[in-house]
């Protein structure tokens, strides 16, 4: 989470235009926050995720919980299961 949400904020501020996809192999969600950097990406996970032009889950588990925090967003959201 922590390397998207850079990504992501490093997209914004460029200016170039450049699509950024996210792979998230994490549920956010349920990801305990035992610090404070933790905590503090969740908390830009709803405000950073929606600028990705994909996000791609590893399992129908995270896709679904990126579904509940980004339930506008569902459609960007895509499942690529690990073998």
């Amino acid at each position: 989470v922590h390397a998207n949400v850079v990504a992501l904020l490093a997209g914004a501020v460029s200016g170039t235009g450049i699509p950024v996809i996210v792979r998230e192999s994490n549920v956010p969600v349920t990801e305990p926050k035992t610090s404070w950097s933790r905590w503090v990406t969740f908390k830009l996970v709803p405000w950073s995720y929606p600028r990705a032009h994909g996000v791609i889950a590893v399992s129908d588990g995270v896709a679904d919980e990126l579904k509940v925090l980004l339930p506008r967003y569902e459609s960007r959201i895509h499942v690529a299961p690990t073998p």
